[in-house]
């Protein structure tokens, strides 16, 4: 019994972080071009930052010309993967303890990331300034798949009892 109420707790933990990560992840679709690049612009900063902390040198000209117009580019696509990642490692745990046909489940579970994020870049589609991108797209399903691969497929149990 007590197996069993710990593992009802950690489906409830898991599908509240896939909540919240969606949430986050239709929160910043919501948010303007202008928003979204100064989101960009700070951590390109805070990044630049960091670096001459730890090199304990100002950075050359090339790399601030960098940080501020290619590394922008860099740092949308990385926080696409990153947000998808998380989603895809919260909903993978939670299904993982489902009592489903493995393959269903699995089914399932990258459907449902692709749907998240077909919606993500629809909502961007009617933001100011913002545009529906299929390489978001790809970009979210790498990132969520390679969650995916690691909760389902790196572990060699296939039967999970929920």
């Amino acid at each position: 019994m007590r197996f069993r109420l710990f593992d009802c707790k950690k489906k409830k933990l898991y599908s509240f972080l896939s909540v919240l990560v969606i949430a986050l992840i239709f929160y910043n679709s919501t948010r303007t071009g202008d928003e979204s690049t100064k989101l960009s612009d700070f951590a390109a900063l805070v990044i630049s930052k960091i670096l001459v902390f730890i090199s304990g040198k100002a950075a050359p000209n090339w790399l601030k010309d960098y940080l501020y117009t290619d590394f922008l580019e860099h740092i949308r696509i990385a926080a696409h993967f990153t947000e998808f990642f998380l989603l895809g490692l919260f909903v993978s745990l939670y299904f993982k303890r489902l009592n489903f046909d493995f393959i269903m489940r699995l089914g399932f579970v990258i459907l449902f990331g692709f749907l998240i994020a077909l919606i993500d870049e629809t909502i961007q589609y009617f933001t100011p300034d913002r545009a529906f991108q299929f390489l978001d797209i790809a970009t979210d399903m790498l990132g969520y798949l390679l969650a995916v691969n690691i909760i389902f497929l790196m572990n060699p149990t296939r039967k999970e009892h929920g």
